[in-house]
C-alpha cells in the first residue's frame, strides 16, 4: 500500500483491522419488491479548491480541516445507507491549491490528466456546476481539465464560446431507478453563478457571457418540468444573501429561493455553512426549498434526504413526502480513502518538488500577522514588483511622465480561513510555496488611469474595515466582522493617516453610505498633497482593475479606465522581480497609521506565532479558544518600527 507523509493518526480507520471496502461508484442498494417509497439522498462539496488531498502544501503538512479524500470516506459511508444517492458539487473546484494550479502555471500545452478532475472521478459526483474561479486559468485551461470529467457540468446562465458551449449543458435530466420501481425518479440538475463574482480574466474576456441568474434559472425549470423532471436541484454558486455580504445581489435567499419550481438548492461561493449547527434544522430561507451549503475545501458534507413516494403498483410518477436537511458534518475525524491516495501519488509527490524549490532569499522574515494594522514589508514587497513592472510597460507604450503607483491587499489573514492562514516566511530561502503566500490568486496585473480623487475612494473603501472607535474607548474590537481582511488595499507609494473616530463612508458592498468627509487624513505623494484632478498610473490586480467599484452619481459604474493588462499573473511578476533583487532585505517603509486617538485601545487577533516588536503599540493579552492570539493596540502611542 502506497504511503505518502501523513500523520497516523490521519490514517483511514480499516488500517487498523476493520474491514470496510471503499466503493465510489454511483451505487443502490439491492432490490426488494414492490418497493412504494425510496430514500433519495442528495450529498454536496462546495467550493473544493483544488483541495482534493488532505495537506497543506504552504505549511507542508497533513491538515485535518480539508481534502477530498477525507469526505470521499463519508461519501461511501453515506452511499451505502441510502436507497438511491446522487453526489454534487457547487462549484470553484479547479483552482486554489497547488496541486491544482502547478497545471496552469507550468503552461502544459495538453492536458493528459488533472488531479482534481481525477479525483472526482474516482469518487463519482453525479453533475457540478461552475463557480467563477473555475474560469480563472482562462477558456482552454478549463476546456481541458473538463474533457476529462465522467460527470456532467452544468449551468443555466454561463455562456461559453467553442467547444466549452457544448460541454457546459444548460441543464442535465439524471434517471436514477428505485429498487422494486418500474418508472425512474427523473431528477432535473442545473446551476448558476452570479455574473458580479466573475472578476479578473473572466470578467475581461469578451467570450464569456453571463445571463441573470433569475430569468436564467426560470427558464431552465421550466425546460426541465416539460421534459419530465419530477425533483428539481439548483447547483448554486452564490451565498445565502445576508446583508452584510459583498455580492449580495443575485444570491440564495434573494433571488433563488423565490423562484418557484426548486426543491433543492445547494449553494457555495462564500465557504459558509447552512444549516447553521444547533438543536432541529432550517430547512427555508424566503422559499419552501431544502437549503444546504457545506463549506470549502471538503471540510464539511452536506446532506438532503428525501423520501420520495410513487403509486402503489410502482409504476406512477415521484413524489416528495419529506425532508430532511443535515447540517453539514465536518470532515476532520474521516479517515482518507486509501484509493484516492494512491491515484494521487505522482501529483502529489510533483507538486512537493516544485514548491519546495527555492528562487530566491530573504535576510529578514516576511509575514503578514500585523498587515492590517501597520505598514508591512510582505505587502511592500509585491507593490513594489507590480509598480515596476507597469512602469516599464508605459514606457514601452510611450506614456512616460505619470507617477506610477501600485495597490496591494493581503490575502492570508486568518479570520474565516482560520488561525493558521497567515504568510510567514522565515528568513532562508524563498520557494514557490512563500510566493504562493505572498499572493495566492492568478490574476493577472493591469494598469489604471485614476485620479486624485479615485485614490481617496480607494483608500476610503479600505479604511471600512475598520471600526468606529471614540477617544478614550477601551479594548474594543478594530475590525469590522463582516469585512474580509483582503478588501483593505494599501497604496505604499502614497502616505496618509486613517481617523477612526469618523463613521466608515462605504458598506459592505463598497457602495457610499454619506458624503464625506471620511477617515483619510494627510493624504500626500511625494511628500506633496493629492488634488483631485491630478493624474496617477495605478498597477493593480485584474480582480481589482475589474470589479468591487461603487457607482457614480449618474448610476455609471465608477471603475477607472483600463489602460492595460500585461496578460502575465501576479504571482509571475513577484517570482520574477524575488528572483532579481534577491537577497532581499525589507524593512517597511513608513506610508500609512493611524491618527492618534487620545486613550484609545483597542483589541485584534492574529496568529499565536506573531510577535511584535518592542517598540511596537501592539502588546499580547491572550489567546482565544479559536486558536488566534490576541492583541491590544494603543491608538494614543507614536508610529514605531513596522514589520
Amino acid at each position: 500500500m502506497l504511503t505518502l507523509p501523513f500523520n497516523s493518526r490521519d490514517e483511514p480507520e480499516f488500517r487498523k483491522g476493520q474491514d470496510l471496502t471503499f466503493t465510489f461508484a454511483r451505487q443502490a442498494r439491492p432490490p426488494e419488491a414492490k418497493a412504494r417509497s425510496t430514500l433519495l439522498r442528495i450529498l454536496q462539496t462546495t467550493d473544493l479548491h483544488g483541495h482534493v488531498l488532505a495537506y497543506d502544501y504552504h505549511r507542508n503538512t497533513a491538515a485535518s480541516d480539508r481534502g477530498l479524500s477525507r469526505a470521499a470516506t463519508m461519501i461511501a459511508e453515506a452511499r451505502a445507507a441510502a436507497d438511491l444517492c446522487l453526489l454534487f458539487d457547487s462549484g470553484d473546484f479547479l483552482q486554489g491549491s497547488p496541486i491544482a494550479d502547478r497545471l496552469a502555471a507550468s503552461g502544459t500545452p495538453e492536458l493528459t490528466s488533472h488531479p482534481v478532475i481525477s479525483a472526482m472521478n474516482l469518487v463519482g459526483f453525479d453533475a457540478v456546476t461552475l463557480g467563477n474561479h473555475d474560469l480563472d486559468f482562462g477558456l482552454e485551461h478549463l476546456a481541458q481539465a473538463l474533457a476529462l470529467a465522467d460527470f456532467p457540468v452544468v449551468s443555466a446562465n454561463l455562456h461559453l464560446p467553442g467547444r466549452l458551449g457544448e460541454r457546459v449543458q444548460r441543464h442535465r435530466i439524471l434517471e436514477r431507478r428505485s429498487p422494486g420501481c418500474t418508472n425512474p425518479i427523473r431528477i432535473g440538475v442545473t446551476g448558476c453563478v452570479p455574473a458580479g463574482t466573475l472578476l479578473g480574466m473572466a470578467g475581461l474576456d469578451p467570450q464569456i457571457r453571463c445571463e441573470p441568474v433569475e430569468p436564467a434559472l426560470r427558464g431552465a425549470i421550466a425546460e426541465m418540468r416539460a421534459a419530465g423532471a419530477e425533483l428539481i436541484v439548483v447547483l448554486a454558486h452564490c451565498g445565502l444573501g445576508r446583508d452584510d455580504e459583498p455580492e449580495a445581489s443575485e444570491t440564495i435567499d434573494k433571488t433563488i429561493a423565490r423562484i418557484d419550481g426548486i426543491d433543492v438548492i445547494l449553494g457555495g461561493h462564500t465557504h459558509e455553512t447552512y444549516p447553521p449547527a444547533g438543536p432541529g434544522t432550517a430547512t427555508e430561507l424566503a422559499g419552501h426549498q431544502a437549503v444546504v451549503m457545506s463549506g470549502a475545501w471538503g471540510a464539511y458534507l452536506g446532506q438532503v434526504d428525501l423520501h420520495m413516494s410513487c403509486a402503489t403498483d410502482g409504476a406512477g410518477s415521484w413524489h416528495v413526502k419529506n425532508r430532511d436537511v443535515k447540517c453539514p458534518r465536518p470532515t476532520s475525524g474521516a479517515g482518507e480513502a486509501p484509493e484516492l491516495i494512491a491515484e494521487l501519488a505522482e501529483d502529489h509527490a510533483a507538486t512537493l518538488a516544485a514548491y519546495g524549490a527555492a528562487i530566491g532569499e530573504t535576510r529578514r522574515p516576511i509575514s503578514s500577522f500585523f498587515a492590517l494594522v501597520e505598514d508591512n514589508a510582505g505587502l511592500q514587497l509585491v507593490a513594489d514588483a507590480f509598480a515596476e513592472r507597469i512602469a516599464t510597460a508605459m514606457q514601452d507604450m510611450g506614456l512616460r511622465g505619470r507617477p506610477v503607483l501600485s495597490m496591494i491587499a493581503p490575502y492570508r489573514t486568518g479570520q474565516r480561513a482560520g488561525a493558521h492562514h497567515y504568510c510567514d516566511i522565515p528568513p532562508g530561502p524563498i520557494s514557490l510555496r512563500d510566493v504562493d503566500t505572498l499572493y495566492s490568486f492568478p490574476d493577472t496585473l493591469c494598469a489604471l488611469d485614476v485620479s486624485g480623487a479615485d485614490l481617496r475612494m480607494i483608500l476610503e473603501m479600505s479604511a471600512s474595515v475598520f471600526t468606529r472607535v471614540a477617544e478614550g474607548a477601551r479594548d474594543v474590537p478594530l475590525f469590522e466582522p463582516a469585512f474580509p481582511g483582503y478588501r483593505f488595499d494599501v497604496i505604499p507609494q502614497l502616505t496618509y493617516q486613517i481617523d477612526l473616530s469618523h463613521p466608515a463612508l462605504y458598506d459592505q458592498r463598497n457602495q457610499c453610505m454619506r458624503p464625506g468627509p471620511g477617515r483619510i487624513r494627510a493624504l500626500c505623494h511625494e511628500g506633496a498633497p493629492v488634488d483631485d484632478d491630478a493624474r496617477f498610473v495605478l498597477a493593480a490586480s485584474s480582480f481589482r482593475a475589474r470589479g468591487g467599484w461603487p457607482a457614480r452619481a449618474d448610476g455609471t459604474s465608477g471603475a477607472p479606465n483600463l489602460l492595460l493588462d500585461t496578460g502575465q499573473t501576479c504571482r509571475r511578476i513577484l517570482r520574477e522581480y524575488i528572483c532579481a533583487h534577491s537577497p532581499l532585505d525589507r524593512v517597511a517603509r513608513p506610508t500609512w497609521s493611524f491618527a492618534p486617538l487620545a486613550g484609545a485601545r483597542v483589541l485584534f487577533e492574529t496568529a499565536l506565532q506573531a510577535r511584535p516588536r518592542e517598540s511596537s503599540p501592539i502588546k499580547r493579552v491572550g489567546a482565544n479558544s479559536d486558536g488566534f492570539a490576541v492583541m491590544r493596540l494603543d491608538l494614543s502611542a507614536p508610529r514605531g518600527e513596522r514589520s
